[in-house]
């Protein structure tokens, strides 16, 4: 699982790469600039999108971005860290 608080752009993005290559769950914690242009398009989103199992490698910003609103496997989480922790414990559990 990958939660991503987003402080250090380049390397949230390219572990969220890395994370959807491997079909990973991914959290994204409200805070950073990053994490606030996620969660923005993220709260557009009206229902689930079915699953894409793409591996893509190598791509840019605006690439990784468009790919991760068509994933189906990320949380995004206003909450404060204990409620992070719990949703991880969830989702952990939960893909076990």
């Amino acid at each position: 699982m990958l939660v991503v608080v987003g402080d250090n752009e380049p390397q949230a993005l390219q572990d969220l790469e890395i994370a959807m290559n491997y079909k990973m769950p991914i959290m994204v914690l409200d805070g950073s600039p990053l994490s606030k242009i996620i969660m923005a398009e993220l709260g557009k989103r009206k229902e689930n999108p079915k699953p894409n199992d793409k591996v893509e490698v190598g791509q840019n910003k605006d690439q990784i971005l468009s790919r991760l609103y068509a994933y189906n496997r990320v949380v995004p989480s206003k909450d404060n860290s204990e409620d992070a922790a719990s949703i991880v414990h969830l989702l952990l559990m939960i893909s076990l």
